[in-house]
């Protein structure tokens, strides 16, 4: 999943500039909205699992509350940073397949 939430985060961002330009073509447009909906995905996923780590995690019994706390906050932290940023780049998307390309214009 890590080696799937690379290629997601990275073609987003290396077409972020196209979006916004809107000179990406309809089929990169409808790749990079299936990517930005699997990264939401995956974050809900990831954030569920944390939920139940945290839910059946017997810290108490380890001495490592501290350290699972900080590891789950910083987790939990990233996941957040991730799906605003799978949201920012699915309206920036929405945005580019609802208005003409720049070379439509012309």
């Amino acid at each position: 999943m890590a080696q799937y939430l690379e290629n997601s985060l990275t073609l987003l961002a290396d077409h972020h500039q196209a979006f916004q330009q809107r000179t990406a073509d309809a089929a990169l447009c409808d790749l990079a909205a299936s990517h930005a909906e699997m990264l939401q995905a995956d974050v809900a996923i990831t954030i569920a699992m944390l939920g139940e780590l945290v839910l059946n995690y017997g810290a108490a019994d380890t001495g490592e509350e501290v350290t699972v706390l900080q590891h789950m906050g910083h987790a939990l932290r990233l996941m957040g940073e991730v799906a605003r940023f799978a949201e920012l780049e699915g309206g920036v998307i929405a945005t580019a397949r609802a208005l003409p390309t720049k070379g439509e214009l012309a």
